[in-house]
């Protein structure tokens, strides 16, 4: 792990409190928590999402991580353990104080060979952490925002807030790899429900048969560049949490279904740098 760790801060230095873009100030929870926390990854074989969690490690620091799918790196176990960079696509502040979309090599191994990512143990679970904590740290121009732990919908979380199947949701993030806009790299922000009962296990249909993971089904059109996009709870009121339900690995087209790995599987998988 990298000796200098993140001071962790509610936004960037650079910008205000409210966050204004083109003037238009921006209170949605939506925009507030997650526009600057998902971005655009690309690897050799693949265009997908990612996003940012931040992982305490004391009270006021700790490390960054990017989230995404194994098979946005790689796309098969035998690729990913060859893997050795990813091109991250994220705002950067310039000099006239406008956020561009600016390019940045993500280094999957050190210079000691050792890996900066990890997968979940799980071969059939699809997602993917990244420690990016040096680049930020050797970037401060990056406009970021992250999640920590307490956004995640944890099994108790689903309980106490009653989230269930039919609760709407948002899918963020980067579909079929486009960025619309022409200067900023801000994700696109999609609609969808909760089709199948959230916090257990579901069948999922493989070329090598059907497989049980930890998961859920959403009714949202869910093409190629989706996947690792996060799952967000649409909230209900300007003070809601936007927790974090999932991310999103792939999508059942004959019944325009998205597959979703449920937010325990990140937490597991950013643990396991930790171990």
């Amino acid at each position: 792990m990298y000796s200098k760790r993140l001071q962790h801060n509610s936004w960037p230095l650079v910008l205000v409190a409210l966050l204004t873009i083109g003037g238009t100030a921006w209170t949605s929870p939506i925009a507030r928590e997650w526009i600057y926390t998902t971005v655009r990854v690309q690897s050799s074989q693949e265009l997908g999402t990612g996003f940012l969690v931040f992982r305490h490690t004391s009270q006021d620091s700790g490390d960054l991580f990017l989230v995404t799918n194994k098979h946005v790196v790689a796309p098969d176990t035998g690729s990913l353990s060859h893997a050795r960079s990813l091109l991250l696509f994220i705002n950067a502040g310039g000099s006239d104080n406008m956020v561009t979309e600016t390019k940045y090599p993500i280094p999957l191994v050190d210079d000691l060979g050792q890996r900066l990512w990890r997968g979940h143990p799980d071969p059939r679970v699809d997602v993917l952490a990244v420690d990016i904590t040096a680049l930020i740290v050797q970037h401060p121009e990056i406009h970021h925002r992250d999640v920590p732990y307490s956004f995640f919908a944890t099994h108790d979380t689903l309980r106490a807030q009653e989230i269930t199947q039919g609760d709407e949701v948002l899918i963020i993030g980067y579909p079929d790899g486009r960025n619309p806009h022409v200067r900023s790299s801000f994700p696109i922000v999609r609609q969808g429900t909760i089709a199948s009962v959230i916090g257990e296990q579901i069948k999922v249909p493989t070329d090598s048969g059907v497989v049980r993971i930890p998961g859920f089904e959403v009714d949202s059109a869910i093409i190629p560049g989706s996947s690792g996009s996060p799952v967000v709870l649409k909230p209900k009121t300007e003070t809601a949490t936007p927790f974090l339900l999932g991310i999103i690995s792939g999508t059942l087209r004959t019944q325009g279904l998205g597959i979703a790995y449920d937010a325990e599987t990140i937490k597991e998988t950013i643990e396991l740098f930790f171990r």
